[in-house]
């Protein structure tokens, strides 16, 4: 379990008080969340199952993000799955805690570090895994959708997703002229300035990464990304649960996926609390919870939630400081020989 990086012990203490801040704030809202009639007492082996479910997904977008790097030729290194791993914890860590999505402008740097591409080729790395994410959730959504609604309610919820689901194929399939009609709008503006010059080149090596992707293996990431959405699924099924929300399976995973396209738009504080607990709650106010104990129910969930990713982060962080190399080969690099890559 060698890892050809290190870290430092700093990073290793504000995980772990990051982690210890976020599940005492849980244990601080806990009164407030068991003194209303519509919660149980918290369930700590389903915040365990959560932070289990939890560390699947980010296995399974590991391996998403892997063979997505996989289909195009210009990856001079292509990264072990231990490194892509790493760098979706890292990854989910900051744009879980940074508001308004702001560790999505690290991504594309942090790509073409593992993979040594060009930071624009990162860039459409990101822009393909986030159409492809959101078109994920919301097909789930949609599959769902009849075991929590019916009528007109269900019909109106059609009318929102559908078109969106349409959208996000137009999107996927003509990624690349999406990025040229932007770049033909904006770049006698951007050759103005040296800056602009850069995010000029960036954009085109975005859209000549994007360019590579053939229908089929778009059809493939998409099939493909259904899969660590679904696992996502089972961490709001267990977080919710173990905050002590009484409501069905179906809505309580299809609370999470609301809560999921919320957290994919930028808006939202420090700690990504914002447009996602928002949904959240409408949702369960929909369900019958007081406007006030939905609210206070959302905020719980997204607590446990960072606790969780805080606590996976915490593990991350004591597992690279112990196996990192430092004299060119770590301890179990000693035993089980050099990692490849």
């Amino acid at each position: 379990m060698n890892f050809p990086f290190q870290i430092s012990l700093r990073t290793v203490v504000i995980s772990v008080i990051t982690f210890l801040v976020f599940v005492s704030g849980f244990v601080f809202l806990h009164d407030a969340l068991v003194s209303a009639d519509a919660f149980k007492g918290f369930a700590p082996q389903l915040f365990l199952a959560a932070m289990a479910a939890h560390a699947a997904t980010l296995g399974l977008n590991s391996v998403r993000l892997s063979h997505s790097l996989s289909l195009h030729g210009d990856v001079r290194r292509f990264p072990s799955l231990r490194q892509m791993t790493d760098a979706m914890v890292l990854h989910n860590f900051l744009v879980s805690f940074l508001p308004a999505r702001m560790a999505d402008g690290y991504y594309p740097f942090l790509i073409a570090r593992r993979a040594q591409v060009s930071v624009g080729a990162g860039l459409g790395n990101l822009l393909v895994i986030r159409i492809f994410d959101v078109m994920a959730i919301s097909v789930i959504l949609a599959a769902l959708a009849p075991l929590a609604y019916a009528g007109a309610e269900l019909e109106r919820f059609y009318r929102v997703v559908i078109p969106l689901v349409l959208a996000l194929i137009v999107a996927a399939a003509r990624i690349d002229l999406l990025l040229g009609i932007a770049l033909a709008l904006f770049q006698s503006t951007l050759h103005r300035f040296a800056l602009g010059r850069k995010v000029s080149r960036t954009i085109n090596q975005a859209r000549h990464w994007t360019s590579q992707l053939t229908t089929r293996q778009r059809i493939e990431l998409g099939l493909i990304s259904l899969v660590p959405w679904l696992a996502s699924g089972f961490t709001y099924l267990f977080a919710i649960e173990a905050v002590g929300i009484d409501i069905g399976w179906a809505e309580a995973i299809l609370a999470g996926k609301l809560a999921e396209i919320g957290a994919a738009l930028p808006i939202q504080a420090a700690g990504g609390i914002g447009a996602g607990e928002g949904m959240m709650a409408a949702m369960l106010v929909g369900l019958g919870l007081p406007l006030a104990a939905a609210g206070l129910a959302a905020l719980g969930v997204r607590f446990l939630i960072l606790g969780v990713v805080a606590g996976i982060f915490a593990i991350r962080s004591l597992v690279v400081l112990t196996f990192a190399e430092r004299d060119g080969t770590s301890i179990l690099g000693r035993i089980f020989g050099p990692d490849r890559i």
